[in-house]
């Protein structure tokens, strides 16, 4: 993505959106690439460390919404409730679980 962008001529806009934290590392160490094309930009999600150089960082803090349904759960008609972290070595997964 990197390579195809930095040096297109034309006046296009792309905004490219990551949408996880495993793509850290190639993100913060390729970003500036984009720097000489201003009809591309870049959206990375899932972190709450700003980007040095162009695109810009999205985080939800899902803790919240996950509290408000640990609330509501308490009246289901059951009392069971299960709960799955799907990946809890990620930042906003392990809030939800947190909050729930």
């Amino acid at each position: 993505m990197f390579r195809q962008v930095e040096n297109l001529n034309d006046t296009v806009r792309r905004l490219f959106i990551t949408p996880s934290i495993v793509y850290d590392a190639f993100i913060r160490a390729n970003n500036r690439r984009l720097e000489a094309n201003p009809y591309a930009d870049l959206l990375f999600m899932e972190t709450t460390t700003p980007l040095e150089g162009k695109g810009s960082t999205f985080y939800i803090d899902y803790y919240g919404a996950m509290y408000m349904s640990g609330c509501m759960a308490h009246y289901a008609a059951t009392d069971l409730v299960s709960l799955l972290l799907a990946n809890p070595h990620t930042q906003t997964v392990r809030e939800a679980g947190e909050g729930y």
